[in-house]
């Protein structure tokens, strides 16, 4: 079996529930429907073995059936075929490195124009590869109200100064290791997942070393006075953007006078006026460059990424605005998750502390970008829609500005300890015959992932004298054999990717109590909202928002959730299925309440998180299969 044959397979299992046209799988794993089909008799020939075949519906679509138990069996299978056959990380990283070198001088050179012509030679690729990383990039510059412009001269960034600093400073966070690249002496350091040379050398052809030592004497002067130290990740943000900031400058890329809405009282007036204008200052002292108010009310806000000053208040309503936002955002979360951030107090008070500093930015337009962005909406996307989608109707609530995913991502990592914490427990057997050091190598990595799970290890000749009772399920980095009265087990590589964790936590699920609770609650909110006078409904068709579209959330499963504010004072929640009606496709939540649309935002972290085999029974209980409401 090659790579795309078990790629095939995997998408096959993961689809079982429903027909699908090989188109789909063909442009998911970016190869014709002809080659597929010519796959297809040698994938029958190999899933006959798990007495599984692949149903054909003509017009419809194909659908792997497979019995539970053979399921699991073709699943470790799987698993242990791609992990032999893999050989994919350093193509991987060159169309990464690729990408951030694009994006960076596309940023940096904001004023020229580039074409595919021209990076098609630079890479060494083709122009149509080009354009994909375009396209990969609009994506990326969206998120900072950037697009790239196409004209005759070529493809050139546009959008406001304010927009591409922020988004140089993403691109270099993501670019440079934040722990080991820049260090408080102002030396670059060697990283082995540090990028291509060139991209590297142009850093530092940008950020020269006089640059460097002015920053670091800056903020070394500011921690001294103030009796303040930055961490980590205060001191690398303050320094990329100060760093930014004196280039474009340098650069003659001046901030706009009339971003942020600026009045003319309004920017500088407040406690950090003395240390911008002190700073304001050294700048020109050293640069001769005199700042105008733009620059100045940008420097305040680049000093409020940090707590430094997080003592200076908004005004009394500000403070109260701040105060009910931290009160409602830790209710609700402790509402749809049923993670009680109250019970830890000091963890609590530090959970207000962040909500208050991410506000604080909020106003003065310096949001935070999180490097980790992409890693943490594959990771933990579950938690991170709780909280998106939290802070967007909590935002609209307060009449605040919109926050950046960045900001809410930061807040997701800052809680997530806890919510980790709360977690459910699980007695694991961890079977492996590789060498002690790459056991305890996995095991330490599995333990970080699972920190409420309690490990016992062993070899493979352990595996069949172990006790079924003393164990829910076990974790093997080899094949085992086993009986109905064996411990159920889950194949797993020694590195332990992606595929591997979501493998472990659906054996977890069907080993545990948790089909039937995640059931239950999702019975329960349909009740409670139905209680409350929200009208629930099934469609098979696109439901016509009624009001304005506040949010919408591509989540797990595939399911779209779309928010809306309506001023008609009804309550609807529309369940939209497939034509067969076996998978939910869109759940639109319209409102008039924001507390009652808070409320109904359970129903996302449920269906994220329940096990797949749930879906079916509770898209019968909606459809009148149970008693319903």
């Amino acid at each position: 079996m090659n790579k795309r044959q078990i790629s095939f397979m995997n998408m096959l299992l993961y689809h079982d529930q429903e027909f699908l046209p090989i188109d789909f799988y063909a442009g998911e794993l970016d190869t014709s429907s002809k080659t597929l089909r010519r796959d297809l008799e040698q994938v029958q020939k190999f899933l006959a073995g798990f007495e599984a075949v692949i149903d054909k519906k003509s017009g419809v679509g194909i659908r792997l059936r497979i019995g539970g138990e053979q399921k699991g069996r073709l699943n470790n299978h799987i698993s242990y075929l791609a992990f032999t056959g893999q050989n994919t990380g350093a193509q991987t990283w060159e169309k990464d490195s690729r990408r951030m070198d694009i994006a960076l001088n596309l940023l940096l050179y904001s004023d020229e124009y580039t074409s595919l012509a021209s990076l098609a030679y630079k890479y060494y690729v083709s122009k149509s590869t080009i354009h994909s990383d375009f396209m990969h990039l609009e994506n990326m510059f969206g998120r900072f109200s950037l697009h790239m412009k196409k004209t005759m001269d070529g493809t050139i960034i546009s959008g406001e100064e304010r927009d591409i600093r922020q988004a140089i400073v993403h691109i270099l966070s993501r670019i440079l290791n934040p722990n080991a690249a820049l260090v408080r002496n102002g030396e670059m350091t060697e990283d082995r997942s540090l990028p291509h040379p060139d991209t590297l050398s142009m850093i530092l052809d940008i950020f020269r070393e006089d640059d460097i030592c002015f920053v670091n004497r800056l903020l070394g002067r500011m921690e001294e006075e103030h009796d303040y130290r930055f961490d980590d990740s205060e001191f690398v943000q303050v320094s990329l953007n100060l760093l930014v900031m004196v280039y474009r400058l340098k650069n003659s890329c001046v901030m706009e006078q009339d971003q942020g809405g600026m009045g003319p009282g309004d920017g500088l007036a407040g406690p950090l006026e003395n240390e911008v204008e002190e700073v304001c200052n050294r700048i020109c002292g050293h640069y001769h460059m005199e700042l105008p108010l733009a620059e100045r009310v940008w420097l305040k806000n680049i000093f409020l990424l940090t707590h430094l000053f997080e003592t200076a208040g908004e005004g009394g309503n500000g403070d109260e605005v701040f105060r009910l936002f931290c009160e409602d955002f830790i209710d609700a979360f402790t509402t749809i998750t049923n993670i009680n951030l109250r019970e830890n107090p000091s963890f609590c008070e530090n959970v207000i502390s962040h909500i208050n500093l991410m506000l604080k930015r909020l106003l003065g337009r310096t949001p935070a970008s999180n490097p980790l962005m992409e890693l943490l909406i594959k990771d933990y996307q579950s938690t991170l829609n709780v909280c998106r989608i939290i802070c967007c109707i909590l935002a609209r609530k307060f009449g605040l500005p919109e926050l950046s995913v960045d900001e809410i991502s930061f807040l997701m990592l800052y809680i997530l300890g806890e919510t980790v914490r709360q977690s459910e427990h699980a007695r694991v057997l961890f079977v492996t015959d590789m060498t002690k050091s790459i056991a305890n190598l996995t095991r330490l990595r599995l333990q970080q992932r699972f920190p409420q799970w309690n490990f016992d290890t062993c070899a493979s000749s352990g595996y069949r004298t172990a006790k079924r009772e003393s164990y829910d399920f076990c974790i093997s980095t080899a094949m085992l054999d086993g009986d109905e009265g064996s411990i159920p087990y889950v194949f797993v590589s020694p590195i332990l990717e992606n595929r591997d964790f979501k493998n472990i936590q659906e054996l977890f699920w069907k080993t545990s109590e948790s089909t039937s609770m995640y059931h239950l609650e999702l019975i329960r909110i349909i009740n409670d909202l139905h209680d409350i006078g929200c009208l629930i409904r099934v469609s098979d068709s696109p439901f016509d928002i009624a009001g304005n579209e506040l949010i919408r959330i591509s989540a797990l499963k595939g399911i779209q959730y779309i928010y809306s504010v309506n001023e008609l004072k009804k309550n609807h929640c529309v369940f939209v299925l497939d034509s067969p009606g076996t998978c939910i496709r869109e759940v639109h939540i319209d409102m008039c309440n924001l507390d009652f649309m808070l409320f109904s935002s359970k129903l996302v972290y449920l269906l994220d998180n329940c096990p797949d085999d749930v879906i079916p029974g509770f898209i019968n209980y909606l459809t009148g299969g149970e008693a319903n409401v």
